[in-house]
């Protein structure tokens, strides 16, 4: 259904202009006063851009109309001055440098010790007043100058920050006078989908208050540390033989159907649950604690199921905030409970007891945690530490079962462009194929997330036994644009997806969740597990009478021993 229309970079960019004065209008953010009458005023009445955002008092509720004539009034002006040269706003390149040489510079100089947990959090805790303090925030997205290069906002909008394509075209509508077609496609914009603009915007400001005050995000590094790579990272638990484990992945909204799904996948009787990554929308400590941890905490005491270990990945939207709201409420209480349940880093082993397979858990997020880094063209897709790259080479290389790898990010995609500019495979990840390729041999299967979708690409696709995409469970994705339609056609080529792949379907107008459970019960060590794929109905404020799980499919996934 072509709903979203296809407009110049000019109108983006004043769209984005529009939409930052409109949030800092309604946020109450104004000049700096003089008078000491006007600063106490301002102290009891201005609210900072961020709280604003999150609570998302100042967009959707009476608000809406005046926001909405002032991003219609905008639009109009452009599309009546849309011959003019120039953009409303300056380069990303100008404001933000390459972070792979800030990453460098920083942990090029940080040692274990004093120095370490000065720049980052050690012990500590940080406020969301601290976050902000003494912090000038500017929530602009800059787009890229391509003259008369035109943008599709259905194949840009993504979760770096190509905010609100129903509120764009809610004001597209209301700038031709059709008041009754803005009014619904606003009403279709559920919170954490395509169509929350304050949602999408706090991303920016969130990321660019943990800019200006930290160098680089929080990262626990196994070699700057001392630990012995041996032990570090292996979770001490293991799985039993015949264990069941849920698989989720861009799951953490805190929305009722993203809560129900977790009671869902308990009811199963899983023995762990595994998240791929992306707590929404920036991992700050309050959404981390709000939409991960208090969730779980919730739904096992009101399921009444006792308490099993949960693991987690970072994907992007965890380190917008800089990692430290995924660090303190995510992995640091979790499984506070049970300390041989205990992840220590981003990344993770975790293994059954009968020694024929582990999980081994990575960090992508680390390095995709700014989020310009989606209208960067020469962005090349994320790539892990090299002491992390060496971490799992030698789980691979020393566990004599096999292996299922998980990451946030994708390896390859039909659907994204994964590296940038004048890249000869663009839908493919080098940096983990170069990382991962030498062992895929003994890699039984790779699940990601980062794609809001259910996919299951061609086995032995690039060498892989398999790749899966695992993304959709709880982010409400519109259905105004197809997921599984190809970013090019040559993407279809060379990315094929499994024949008679099953597809999730979609409930008034979004798309509906997905997770898999996989069962290691078996008759023999060398016998393929079963990895089985549920689809999950999707809703905002009005839950659907039925709420169960639909089984799309089951697959065998076969083991790679070579010496069990």
């Amino acid at each position: 259904m072509a709903r979203f229309r296809t407009v110049s970079d000019r109108s983006l960019s004043l769209w984005q202009s529009a939409v930052t004065e409109t949030v800092q209008k309604q946020a109450g953010v104004r000049e700096p006063v003089k008078t000491d009458a006007e600063e106490k005023e301002t102290e009891e009445t201005e609210k900072p851009i961020q709280q604003c955002l999150v609570e998302g008092s100042c967009l959707f509720t009476t608000e809406q109309n005046l926001i909405l004539s002032a991003l219609g009034i905008q639009v109009k002006q452009e599309q009546n001055t849309a011959g003019n040269e120039g953009t409303a706003q300056g380069s990303v390149e100008d404001r933000h440098e390459d972070k792979a040489e800030r990453k460098t510079e920083s942990s090029a100089g940080v040692t274990a010790g004093e120095e370490r947990a000065d720049r980052h959090m050690g012990d500590r805790k940080v406020s969301a007043d601290e976050a902000s303090e003494g912090v000038e925030t500017e929530a602009v997205m800059a787009s890229p100058n391509t003259g008369d290069a035109v943008l599709n906002l259905p194949d840009t909008a993504s979760d770096m920050g190509q905010a609100s394509r129903l509120m764009f075209e809610a004001a597209l509508a209301k700038a031709e006078g059709s008041e009754e077609e803005a009014l619904r496609l606003m009403r279709e914009a559920r919170k954490y989908s395509t169509g929350d603009l304050a949602g999408w915007l706090s991303c920016i400001t969130t990321y660019l208050e943990y800019d200006a005050r930290y160098d680089a995000p929080y990262y626990r590094d196994w070699k700057l540390d001392g630990r012995d790579i041996d032990t570090y990272g292996v979770i001490s638990h293991v799985l039993p033989g015949d264990a069941k484990v849920g698989l989720i992945g861009d799951w953490a909204t805190g929305m009722p159907d993203a809560r129900e799904l977790i009671a869902c996948i308990l009811d199963q009787d899983v023995d762990a649950v595994i998240h791929l990554g992306d707590t929404y929308y920036s991992g700050t400590p309050e959404e981390c604690r709000r939409n991960f941890k208090e969730v779980f905490d919730e739904v096992f005491a009101k399921t009444g199921k006792p308490r099993i270990p949960v693991y987690s990945i970072p994907g992007n939207h965890d380190y917008y905030a800089f990692g430290y709201g995924f660090y303190q409420e995510i992995l640091d209480e979790i499984n506070r409970g049970e300390p041989e349940w205990k992840q220590e880093a981003s990344y993770f082993c975790l293994r059954t007891e009968d020694g024929a397979w582990q999980f081994l858990g990575m960090d992508t997020g680390r390095n995709d945690y700014s989020p310009y880094n989606g209208i960067n063209p020469t962005y090349d897709g994320p790539w892990l530490e090299e002491s992390e790259v060496e971490w799992h080479r030698d789980k691979l290389a020393n566990f004599k079962g096999s292996t299922l790898l998980l990451s946030h990010h994708q390896l390859f995609s039909q659907h994204s462009a994964i590296q940038g500019w004048g890249a000869q495979r663009p839908w493919l990840n080098e940096h983990l194929e170069a990382a991962f390729s030498p062992f895929f041999d003994r890699i039984a299967c790779w699940f990601w997330g980062h794609e809001h979708n259910l996919c299951l690409f061609r086995d032995g696709l690039m060498g892989l036994a398999k790749g899966r995409l695992v993304g959709c469970s709880a982010y409400e994705e519109t259905s105004g644009k197809d997921p599984y339609a190809p970013y090019r056609d040559d993407y279809a080529e060379h990315v094929p997806y499994r024949e008679e792949m099953p597809r999730v379907s979609q409930t008034d107008g979004y798309y509906n969740h997905a997770f898999a459970i996989l069962d290691f019960k078996r008759e023999a060590k060398e016998d393929p597990i079963t990895c089985a794929y549920y689809e999950f109905p999707s809703w905002g404020s009005n839950a659907p009478e039925k709420r169960g799980a639909k089984l799309l499919m089951r697959e065998f996934i076969h083991s790679k021993h070579f010496n069990v």
